[in-house]
């Protein structure tokens, strides 16, 4: 897939059959294109917890909040 959205629901499928790795790939790619993806921040924060990587999910978690509308920047 190419659109964020897209990678979004791909990197959804993969951690739906257990393939966490490449559901990140996907989440990162789709942050990459468009930061402001809050299901894609929430999704790979999740993701990243699930595989050990606590410091990882904390960045991504920090990185979505300066997007959120409504957070003092």
């Amino acid at each position: 897939p190419r659109q964020p959205a897209a990678l979004v629901n791909a990197g959804s499928l993969h951690a739906q059959r257990g393939h966490l790795p490449r559901a990140i790939s996907y989440w990162r790619r789709a942050l990459a294109m468009n930061p402001g993806l809050t299901e894609a921040s929430r999704n790979l924060a999740v993701a990243l917890q699930a595989t050990g990587r606590a410091e990882d999910a904390r960045q991504v978690l920090q990185q979505a909040a300066r997007f959120a509308p409504g957070v003092e920047k």
